[in-house]
């Protein structure tokens, strides 16, 4: 199951405007990650 959630944002510009946004964003979320399966390519890695 894929789920895929938009929501609306204010335009942000510069570098350090978008590490602040996903700090904030990141900071007030209540998220938990079970990861499935680790996905692996030399440096590279995605949970899945």
């Amino acid at each position: 199951m894929l789920l895929i959630i938009k929501w609306l944002i204010p335009p942000v510009k510069g570098k350090k405007a978008i590490g602040a946004m996903f700090a904030t964003e990141l900071s007030t979320a209540d998220m938990t990650c079970i990861p499935i399966n680790i996905f692996e390519d030399g440096d590279w890695a995605i949970l899945e």
